[in-house]
């Protein structure tokens, strides 16, 4: 699976994500859940709405882009291949990352700005 993102984005939007984000996790594999992307977590970013960015989508819609944190701690080696979006009590969001990057504990790694877009309706 490319992407997913949990029915309250989808019901929500994007600000949804802004308003309820806490941390974008790295991990390995996908997670199934936000238990799971903490207990797998390779680098955990904290995050608060002043890292998400709401505008208008590409090509249409409307989405979100995330800041760029750069000099992450890495506190356990893997493969970054997915990147989560996490609040509170939920995993909003997974992505896969386009390059697959092997990454080890001790050192840091910058985390890119990435976006996500919810199409408008056809």
């Amino acid at each position: 699976m490319g992407k997913k993102v949990s029915d309250s984005v989808l019901d929500n939007g994007p600000q949804y994500v802004k308003d309820n984000v806490t941390a974008m996790i790295l991990t390995d594999a996908e997670p199934s859940s936000r238990a799971d992307a903490i207990a797998n977590a390779l680098v955990t970013v904290p995050m608060s709405s002043t890292d998400i960015t709401v505008g208008d989508g590409t090509p249409n819609g409307r989405g979100f882009v995330t800041s760029e944190k750069l000099d992450q701690d890495v506190t356990a080696s893997g493969n970054r291949g997915h990147t989560s979006l996490i609040s509170a009590g939920e995993l909003m969001v997974v992505t896969v990352a386009n390059v697959v990057e092997p990454i080890n504990s001790g050192n840091k790694v910058d985390v890119l700005s990435w976006s996500m877009t919810v199409l408008d309706p056809v």
